[in-house]
């Protein structure tokens, strides 16, 4: 805790921002060090053919395994969560991981030196930490991550009656997420979010003579 016990109200647990600060010149300073540590596996499985009406195939699969180091600073990373101590350094799931990923590529011949491509892919959701809206340690950041009430074992009635409205109400993946961490603080990008679809398409064209062999126009349409 970086306040005096006085500092925070009994009532509501809330904390004033002036007392954290070391100098009362200054609110939030922030210090970014390259002492992290991070690491990555990652496994590809792909598919490629042909039809005999000129098509091009392709499927893939990668599974990727991300883990990193993170401090409980906003700005620190797009998470930048802490459980207490923002100056320790918590492994954890990494911000951008999409542990699954499954991609499908399908080319057509529209006519000589025109082609149309569709690229679907189908992504796992991005990782997230379950956090408060106010400053529990009182380090001058709202970015403390929640604990995770068991509405079954919860005295205050408010609290047990709110998570069990979340979980009977809340999004497949935050409930099995949350069940799964009661009774704790919740984990450092310990949640994900839904499955995102996505699908693009391409057409591409070759002009025909020595200038097809120097230049290829190509229109992509994004997210389509």
């Amino acid at each position: 805790i970086y306040v005096p016990a006085s500092a925070i109200d009994p009532a509501t647990g809330t904390v004033s921002r002036n007392d954290a600060r070391m100098d009362p010149a200054y609110a939030s300073v922030s210090e970014i060090v390259s002492s992290l540590h991070s690491r990555t596996h990652q496994v590809t499985l792909s598919l490629t053919g042909d039809t005999r009406a000129g098509l091009s195939l392709e499927a893939s699969y990668t599974y990727s395994d991300v883990r990193d180091e993170g401090l409980g600073f906003d700005g620190e990373s797009a998470d930048g969560s802490t459980a207490g101590n923002p100056n320790v350094a918590v492994w954890g799931r990494a911000d951008e991981e999409r542990r699954h990923q499954f991609e499908a590529t399908v080319t057509i011949p529209v006519r000589h030196g025109i082609e149309l491509a569709a690229v679907a892919r189908l992504l796992s959701g991005f990782p997230y930490s379950p956090g408060v809206a106010q400053d529990i340690n009182g380090d001058g950041q709202r970015n403390d991550r929640a604990f995770i009430f068991d509405p079954a074992n919860t005295a205050d009635t408010a609290v047990a009656n709110g998570m069990r409205q979340l979980l009977a109400n809340g999004p497949g993946t935050a409930r099995a997420c949350l069940t799964s961490q009661f009774g704790q603080v919740a984990a450092r990008n310990g949640c994900s979010g839904p499955w995102v679809p996505g699908l693009d398409f391409k057409l591409t064209v070759t002009p025909p003579g020595a200038l097809g062999a120097r230049m290829t126009v190509a229109l992509t349409a994004l997210n389509a």
